[in-house]
């Protein structure tokens, strides 16, 4: 049996080019621009927690590591190359996402992708530019399921100016999609976003408003 515990924590990358107007990770990392390692800097790091800590699992915590699709390429066949035993998890987005890439992920140890969908309604999508559609991320998720590499989706409900209706749309969604793990978080416009500064100018939140932690 394997717990959390025993897992690599490791990062390929910083950053994310897109701009949902909900997420700070480009104020967490100080840029938008994607910051990326090189895939041997990569492989020794996965060699040392391998050989010198026996870890077998990893997960990827890059907000995007599919982001350059080359160089996940490379980083597969180096794993395979070096260790073929290993197991991992990544975060990425469904529209870096391909039946080729996802094919050399699953043979160099991919076993989940973890995915942000956030809404069922496409209205919503386009309100919080997610650059994705109903339609793209049917497609998409098909597209992993065919791999036989589980998936994680993340969902949001109560975006500014949601509906009642919409939010059913992203329940009845999860529901079609049937994800083997899902994660549904409530609305939070954190310091540095896009919605924080429209609410913000709104009168909507006040100077202390967060009180809590992101669980």
């Amino acid at each position: 049996v394997r717990y959390i515990y025993e897992c690599g924590d490791v990062l390929t990358s910083r950053g994310c080019p897109y701009p949902c107007r909900f997420c700070c990770a480009y104020k967490a990392w100080g840029a938008r621009k994607p910051r990326l390692r090189s895939a041997d800097n990569f492989i020794e790091e996965l060699k040392y927690l391998y050989s010198e800590f026996g870890r077998r699992d990893f997960v990827f915590w890059d907000d995007m590591f599919t982001i350059h699709k080359k160089r996940t390429i490379e980083i597969c066949e180096k794993i395979m190359e070096n260790m073929p035993d290993i197991r991992w998890v990544c975060v990425t987005r469904l529209n870096a996402l391909d039946a080729e890439l996802l094919d050399i992920m699953k043979r160099a140890g991919c076993y989940e992708v973890q995915v942000g969908i956030e809404s069922g309604s496409d209205r919503i999508l386009k309100h919080i530019k997610k650059n994705l559609t109903i339609q793209m991320i049917q497609k998409q998720i098909h597209l992993i399921k065919k791999t036989g590499i589980k998936w994680l989706g993340f969902f949001i409900i109560g975006f500014p100016s949601e509906t009642k209706e919409e939010i059913d749309c992203t329940l009845n969604l999860i529901s079609e999609l049937k994800p083997d793990y899902a994660y549904l978080g409530v609305f939070c416009p954190y310091p540095g976003t896009d919605f924080y500064f429209d609410l913000k100018e709104s009168g909507l939140i006040g100077e202390n408003f967060i009180k809590n932690d992101m669980l």
